[in-house]
């Protein structure tokens, strides 16, 4: 394909269904693209779902290596384990490197992170370096992260910036009004259109350049 430009963000407390959305991402991508999914999976969430599961991205390497040599080929999802959420975001960008341009997206790379809260790459008011790269390189090595968030303020403000798609299960009303501001929307948009009330697997779809897409309450 020419061009591959993804970025999510999921929003939303406790067991309203972040995961299962981002099984449904990951399922989406391998069924409607030639990409891959490259999952930091520390309580092995997505393994049932279409991802092989390696406990550490020195095993996922090594599987890639081996299948390498020996001419075969390995599954188009993983899910590496353990709490290294940098390793993977590394792994990404690297293959990422080797397999795309900016132009020219041979393979999107889809990298779900679940929970995380787990990542220890960046905060509110602090960003990583390996962070920095995934903002500045991602688009042009064809990688497309997917963040899953309690709160926002677990994601620097930029990320927010550059999503194209964020996912908004049921807010308070004052985590709605920071969303506005986050998403630049206008005020209350998030309100009005029913954000505090949503139920369990409901949520609100983002789009940069569109607002709120598909039917609010």
């Amino acid at each position: 394909m020419s061009g591959w430009n993804f970025s999510a963000i999921i929003v939303g407390p406790r067991g309203f269904g972040k995961t299962t959305l981002q099984i449904s991402l990951i399922e989406r991508h391998l069924r409607e693209t030639n990409g891959i999914v490259i999952a930091h999976d520390p309580v092995m969430q997505f393994a049932k779902h279409g991802c092989r599961y390696y406990p550490d991205v020195h095993a996922f390497r090594e599987a890639n290596a081996a299948a390498a040599r020996e001419g075969k080929t390995v599954p188009r999802g993983s899910a590496i384990g353990g709490l290294d959420s940098e390793a993977v975001t590394k792994c990404a960008l690297d293959m990422g490197e080797k397999m795309n341009t900016a132009d020219r997206v041979a393979c999107p790379i889809l990298v779900p992170y679940d929970e995380a809260s787990l990542r220890d790459g960046s905060g509110s008011t602090h960003i990583g370096d390996l962070d920095r790269q995934m903002l500045s390189l991602a688009r042009h090595r064809g990688v497309g992260p997917v963040f899953n968030l309690q709160e926002a303020k677990q994601l620097v403000a930029q990320f927010f910036r550059q999503a194209t798609d964020v996912y908004l299960f049921r807010q308070t009303e004052d985590r709605a009004r920071e969303l506005d501001n986050l998403l630049v929307l206008e005020k209350h948009t998030l309100v009005r259109a029913g954000v505090t009330r949503l139920e369990k697997h409901d949520y609100l779809h983002v789009r940069t350049g569109e607002g709120i897409v598909g039917d609010p309450l």
